[in-house]
């Protein structure tokens, strides 16, 4: 009996000892060893990725915007219904209905133009006259002289010499032009001659203009129109 209950625990043991091989050794299943003829096909799997929400950013109050290493411009309280003008101690423009600012080109021959003529007389028994032209422009103005054209009738026979003399505020000649005439004909007692040239002759308010006739006898009365064009500009 008692070789029996010995046998009988002996056995037990064994089992027991099979039984937890059994649970911790692992299993290798048929077919799923690496090396053999029956592992499954390697397969491309996919993947699916699931991104979070996006973040929702909005403005929320007044956004500051900053340039920095650039000049400083600014404007500010202009609305479009401010008066535009020149504002010295702040150094803008302002530009509106009631103080506008004004712009053109003031040196545009269109907007100063100028023309004008005048008649010298030789009466008989002279062979000079000068007159005053009246071309001085006045003062804050300069006056260009672009165009000089002459016309005169003389006994025939004789002939004539023109010239525009300028002098300064002492007197001094400062510039002189010679206008050449032309004989374009005799007509009866009287040789008819004309002449013209382009210039241009800068004239201030300080300047004196004469324009100065001979012709080379006395006899017999004579004379000369001589016209004047160009434009006034402003003096710098």
């Amino acid at each position: 009996m008692y070789r029996f209950k010995s046998s009988l625990i002996a056995l037990i043991g064994v089992l027991t000892l099979v039984g937890i091989v059994t649970v911790t050794v692992p299993h290798i299943g048929r077919g799923a060893s690496g090396n053999g003829t029956s592992a499954p096909t390697t397969q491309t799997q996919n993947v699916n990725v699931v991104n979070t929400p996006a973040v929702n950013a909005q403005q929320t109050g007044t956004w500051n915007v900053g340039i920095s290493g650039t000049p400083s411009v600014a404007v500010s309280n202009f609305p479009a219904t401010t008066n535009v003008a020149i504002d010295t101690s702040a150094n803008v423009v302002k530009i509106g209905n009631s103080d506008p600012l004004l712009v053109r080109d003031a040196d545009n021959p269109a907007y100063q133009r100028f023309r004008t003529s005048v008649f010298v007389s030789l009466p008989d028994g002279t062979t000079f006259a000068a007159v005053n032209p009246g071309i001085t422009p006045p003062t804050g103005k300069l006056l260009v002289i672009e165009a000089i054209s002459a016309s005169g009738n003389i006994p025939s026979g004789q002939k004539y010499a023109c010239s525009l003399d300028v002098t300064d505020q002492f007197a001094q000649l400062q510039f002189e032009l010679g206008l050449p005439l032309t004989l374009q004909g005799t007509f009866g007692p009287v040789d008819t001659f004309q002449g013209n040239t382009t210039t241009r002759i800068y004239l201030d308010n300080s300047d004196t203009v004469a324009f100065d006739v001979f012709r080379t006898a006395g006899a017999g009365a004579a004379g000369v129109r001589v016209s004047f064009s160009g434009y006034m500009i402003d003096a710098q």
